[in-house]
């Protein structure tokens, strides 16, 4: 094909959404609180690993980064329109 290994570019509201799932550059910049209302940090970038999604998340001292596993059981709630995202973090995951 002619376009082939070429990036192409669309309006937001064109894009192909899926139920549940979301760009990497849609979850870049978004804020990370928990449930409590703990501000962690900002999601910085997304690694991708067998089966399975990593938040690498800028924390709030700016010296740390702390990895949120993107899963349903933790990542309660994603609001693109406020670049938000509410963890209900496991025991032990916040521990640094």
């Amino acid at each position: 094909s002619s376009l082939r290994g070429r990036d192409l570019f669309l309006p937001e509201e064109e894009l192909p959404f899926l139920e549940e799932e979301y760009f990497t550059f849609q979850l870049q910049g978004c804020q990370v609180v928990t449930d409590q209302g703990l501000v962690i940090g900002v999601v910085k970038d997304i690694w991708f690993i067998p089966n399975n999604e990593l938040l690498i998340v800028q924390a709030q001292d700016q010296g740390k980064e702390v990895l949120i596993p993107f899963q349903k059981s933790i990542c309660v709630e994603v609001d693109l329109s406020q670049k938000k995202i509410v963890i209900a973090p496991p025991e032990g995951l916040l521990e640094i």
